[in-house]
């Protein structure tokens, strides 16, 4: 994704500010730009909005910038890299929001172009590294969909550095079961030793699930 095909949401109340943003970013070769007045139609697409970066004016109403943070975060933390734009009476609040790595960078009021164009070239490198881990992960859990549970159980416990007797007794298999089962992994996901498969595992996320039998109410490994 080139730097002029990165979606730009603009969330200001001030339409002079999302004019000049426009023009600032349709100077920068930026023609995928929308605005939205303040935050309560921002937030009612945020789950369908394609990865970009948001510029955040912190003076938003309905609701304030920080709860949008909040929520970008919770929801789309990977997908949107936030710009706030600040008032220097707003600095304390935008430190706050970068420590807290809710938004990527800031701007004090009134800004300049070169300004914009820093901010933003820092923002898409963070961006573009957020996608390409979001791009293996994805690539790696369709890999594993093969799996059935015990399987994915088997090897959440290999990638966790369980020894093989250990994964017997917690899965109640016996200790050539599991021997066995380390190998059809390998012929299930097309490797042919035990490194790439747990590459395979480590880029899936599967040491954040132990080995022990899920719940009833836990899933078992989220895939997509």
């Amino acid at each position: 994704m080139g730097a002029s095909d990165i979606p730009v949401y603009v969330v200001a109340n001030y339409e002079g500010l999302r004019n000049s943003l426009h023009f600032m970013l349709g100077a920068m070769g930026h023609a995928k730009v929308r605005s939205f007045a303040d935050g309560t139609p921002f937030l009612a697409e945020l789950d369908s909005l394609p990865p970009g970066i948001v510029l955040l004016d912190m003076r938003v109403r309905q609701p304030d910038g920080f709860s949008i943070l909040e929520r970008i975060d919770a929801r789309r933390k990977d997908q949107l890299a936030v710009i706030t734009l600040v008032d220097r009476s707003d600095l304390p609040m935008a430190m706050r929001a970068r420590k807290l790595r809710l938004a990527c960078d800031f701007m004090i009021k009134p800004f300049s172009a070169q300004d914009l164009k820093t901010a933003f070239g820092r923002c898409q490198k963070l961006l573009h590294g957020q996608l390409s881990v979001i791009g293996i992960r994805q690539a790696a859990r369709s890999r594993l969909a093969v799996l059935d549970p015990m399987e994915m159980r088997i090897l959440s416990a290999i990638a966790n550095g369980l020894p093989a007797r250990s994964i017997a007794t917690d899965l109640g298999l016996d200790l050539h079961q599991v021997r066995m089962a380390r190998g059809n992994l390998k012929r299930r996901l097309g490797v042919v030793d035990s490194a790439s498969m747990l590459k395979i595992a480590y880029d899936a996320g599967v040491p954040a699930k132990l080995a022990s039998p899920a719940r009833p109410d836990e899933p078992e490994l989220p895939l997509g």
